[in-house]
């Protein structure tokens, strides 16, 4: 069978903090409400490296990470319940 295909490397632990801070504000006219949200999903902008190089036959790169998990990502709301 395959055996040893699955595990083949431990990498290191993924380290990635969301924030998200909201705001409501009750309006004048009854049972409406405005929200204001601001979110940052990998706030503190940590790299998390995945897909390290595993190919044997290139030695130069075996072992290298190529791929980062992306940057820090940051949107803004705004929304009104009636």
């Amino acid at each position: 069978g395959n055996v040893g295909s699955r595990a083949a490397v431990r990498l290191a632990p993924l380290t990635n903090f969301d924030i998200a801070l909201a705001k409501s504000f009750k309006l004048p006219f009854e049972r409406q409400r405005l929200q204001l949200r601001a979110e940052a999903f990998n706030a503190f902008n940590h790299a998390n490296f995945r897909n390290p190089s595993l190919d044997a036959s290139s030695p130069s790169t075996f072992g290298q990470y190529t791929i980062d998990a992306g940057p820090r990502v940051m949107q803004f709301g705004l929304r009104y319940e009636f």
